[in-house]
């Protein structure tokens, strides 16, 4: 890769509350097309738990295709309150979507 394509990667901060980053940002960042992208912005939501977060890292979980990624967006979940979590996970595992009750018994367990 060359110098100028990883600057435009670069778009999610890695810690948002002591970097003043933007949490909109990061949770944008989560639907970009680029893997490496989804993956720093699970990161930086994680590392910056918020409450409003866990419904979007839900959804993607259940659609994310790259395992890398789904497996930071489990972590980043774990990050947040159970009381959070546990409703919003339980809600998944009756999904029609085979991926979505696979990753919510992944962070469930």
């Amino acid at each position: 890769m060359t110098r100028s394509s990883l600057a435009a990667e670069e778009v999610v901060p890695m810690t948002m509350t002591r970097q003043g980053g933007d949490p909109m940002r990061a949770l944008r960042g989560l639907e970009d097309g680029r893997a490496s992208v989804r993956l720093r912005a699970a990161l930086a939501v994680g590392s910056a738990p918020d409450p409003g977060f866990v419904d979007k890292l839900v959804e993607r979980s259940a659609i994310e295709p790259e395992f890398f990624v789904r497996d930071m967006l489990t972590w980043a979940l774990t990050r947040h309150p159970v009381s959070m979590t546990l409703p919003r996970l339980v809600r998944e595992i009756r999904s029609q979507r085979p991926q979505a009750r696979s990753q919510a018994l992944h962070t469930l367990s």
